[in-house]
This record gives C-alpha cells, structure tokens and sequence, in this order.
C-alpha cells in the first residue's frame, strides 16, 4: 500500500484512516460480501442507499441531457405543412426546415453532426477532470439546464475516499470505508493514484478497449439515427400526420426501457455481459428489414419497436461489459474517454446514415443500422473466446488477468 499513500498523499487525500482496512492481497477478489464490520444485510442497505441516491439523480440528469440533444427532428417537422389541415396550423409555429432548407442534400445532417464534435473532442479531458475536481461539481456545471444542475450539485454522492466528508453526510466514515472494501476485493483499485499522462495513455495499447469501443459506437450510430431521424421516417416514409408522428415515437422508447430493466436483470442474475449486448443486437436484426421494407405501416411500426428496443437497450449492457472487464483508475478513465468519444463518432455516423436524398425509403442507412448490429456480433464473438482463453489460462497456470491475481473477465 505503500505506492498508493503516497500517490494520494501527492494529490491531497488523507488516506491513512484507509490502509488498515484495505484488504490484504490474499483476500481480493474472493467474496466480496464477507466484511469485518458490516452483516450481509447491513451491506445491503447501505449499498440500495447509495443505489437509489445515484441511480435516480444521474439518471434524471441523463434524461434532460438526452432531451436536449434529441430533440431536433421533432422541431423538422414541424416545418412541413404539405398535407392535412391541422398540420398547416401546427406549423405556423415552427418552420425551420422551410427557412434553413434543411431539405436539401446534406443540411439536416450536417446540423446533427456539429453536435458531436465539441462531444467527441473535451471527453477525454474531460474523465480527468471528474476524477480531479469529484463529480458533483463537474455535472452540476455542465448540466445545460440551471435547476437540475443546481439540484444535482447537492444529490450527488462524491468518490469513495471522499464523500464522508464531501457528500453532506449522507455516508458516515465507516460506511465509506466499507464501500472501499469492497471495492478493493471485486477489483483491487478502489483508490486513486496520482495522475500522470502514461497512466492515462499507456492502456490504450489494450486491444480490447478499443473493441468497446467500436462497440459502443455501432450502437451509437443506430440510437441516434433512429433519435434524429425516427419523427421523420414517421411523417414521410409512413405518412403519419404531424402530431401522430410526434406522438409516435413515444412507445418504442417505452419498450425499449422495458427491455433494458428485463436484460439488465437476467445479466446481474447470471454475471454475465456478451449474451445481453448479442440477445439485444438481434433483436435489433430482426426489426431493421421489418421497419424498412414491410408492405404495411402497422408491421413497419412494429419493426421500430424492435429496432429501438435492441439498440437503446443495448447501452447500458456495453457500459457493464466494459466497466466489469477493466481494472485501474486511469485505465477505467482512458476508457470511459474512448466509449464516450466513439459514442459521440456514432452520433456523427448515425446523423449521415439517413440522407436526406435518400426519402422516403432510407434504405442505405437501414443496411448502415444492420452492419452496425453485425459487426456487434462479431466483436463481442472475439473478446468472448479471448476472455475464455484467459480465464482458463488463469485457472491452470495462475496467468494474472489485467494485472491482478484472482480477477476474471465477466463474459
């Protein structure tokens, strides 16, 4: 322990109170609900604490920041006032698409795509940032709406190491403590190590970070081409009224986060990751040529249910995949940055795939959404049969696994 106290010493935490409650090497990575203080059913509370704290106030705050990015193609279509009445009404309150011509070539594209590139380019610095500052302050600050941010600023819990003191009491000292227990024994890196550029950088040699990443951003691009697109291919392609096709894309997310509890469960149930992201990217297969090319709108609506289902669901289950296979404070941050940053590539990808000149069928970026899930597929078929290799190598002849003895990839 004598490397991390004085990393930490260096970036100003106290962690002499830490060190005698760390677990000694032999202890990592066996049960991790055995602790020395807690009873398994205290361990539960505090951790369904913390759960409900977290989950609820960074999904919230997630929420607004998806609305906010999203919701362009409702304000499109807004603009077209070509067939029904009521449309013609609607419509006087938005026509953007009419004044910026946004029909034509590349516009609507090119305007989803800017988006993302300040996306793409502050997200690594940007993980270095929230490990420094704690990530109360930093998603308070960038959340773009005030009032959540503020609230957000005082729901939120700090790392480990700090909320004792951070987090307006809402852990005491020994239950902080606890949380770096068992933190320590699931994967050893419960405490942060001074920051210096190698650190952060060296991990990207780890072939399989980038294969999150390319995962991540396969899903990306279907997510947000259905986001920015979906209103769209409902007014045009399906010929739904204006506010039917506002009011359409409601039900397939409503799906969709159905299935992201039903997926999320059954992979924490079984620990396992690559069958949920493979289960979801079929699911998706299967609606793609549903929703492009059915004869019917009712059997093309059911093909995007599927489609948005399989897709959304799918981004937790790579965020899990990733975070349960890595190991390290700044390899974690490394590649956070490299799945986020491809995310937001994706969402470049995914504002070009459905062409303006490509109305009403689309079909070149409904074969672009059936490559993405292919290729998920495939990627998460090769790190399957690496992570077996590995385990069993660990087994057999004590071959350490990302550095640690007794750590295991979640298939």
């Amino acid at each position: 322990m004598s490397d991390i106290k004085s990393d930490n010493e260096k970036g100003g935490y106290d962690t002499k109170h830490l060190e005698s409650d760390s677990p000694d090497p032999g202890s990592l990575y066996s049960d991790i609900s055995n602790d020395e203080v807690y009873s398994p059913q205290e361990q539960r509370r505090i951790i369904h604490r913390v759960d409900r704290r977290l989950v609820t106030t960074c999904g919230f705050m997630y929420c607004i920041s998806l609305m906010d990015r999203t919701n362009l193609p409702n304000a499109a279509i807004a603009g077209y006032d070509r067939i029904f009445p009521m449309d013609r009404i609607l419509s006087d309150c938005s026509r953007m698409t009419k004044q910026l011509r946004l029909d034509i070539g590349f516009r609507y594209s090119i305007i989803v795509l800017l988006f993302f590139i300040p996306y793409v380019i502050f997200q690594p610095p940007a993980t270095v940032l929230v490990r420094k500052i704690g990530p109360r302050p930093f998603l308070a600050t960038i959340t773009i709406t005030c009032i959540v941010g503020i609230g957000g600023y005082f729901s939120l819990v700090d790392f480990p190491e700090q909320a004792a003191t951070r987090s307006w009491n809402f852990l005491n000292h020994q239950e902080c403590q606890f949380i770096i227990r068992r933190v320590n024994r699931d994967r050893g890196d419960a405490l942060p190590e001074s920051f210096t550029l190698q650190r952060f950088l060296t991990p990207a040699l780890d072939l399989k970070i980038w294969g999150f990443a390319l995962i991540f951003f396969c899903i990306t691009t279907v997510t947000y081409s259905i986001a920015y697109f979906l209103p769209i291919i409902l007014r045009e392609n399906m010929g739904f009224s204006l506010g039917a096709s506002q009011c359409l894309i409601a039900p397939p997310y409503a799906f969709a986060g159905i299935l992201m509890f039903l997926t999320a469960y059954v992979g924490d149930r079984f620990h396992i990751r690559g069958p949920i992201l493979v289960f979801n990217a079929i699911v998706a297969l299967v609606g793609l040529p549903i929703m492009g090319f059915a004869g019917k709108n009712a059997a093309r609506y059911f093909g995007v249910f599927l489609v948005t289902g399989g897709a959304n669901a799918n981004i937790p289950a790579a965020m899990a995949y990733q975070a349960n296979n890595i190991r390290g404070q700044w390899k974690r941050a490394l590649c956070s940055a490299t799945l986020v940053g491809m995310g937001g590539v994706g969402g470049i990808a995914g504002g070009l795939v459905f062409r303006s000149q490509d109305a009403p069928e689309y079909r070149p970026g409904i074969w672009a959404a059936i490559a993405c899930n292919l290729l998920i597929l495939v990627i998460v078929g090769m790190e399957t049969v690496y992570f077996l290799w590995a385990n069993r190598k660990a087994n057999r002849v004590g071959r350490l696994v990302e550095g640690a003895e007794g750590f295991r990839f979640t298939i």
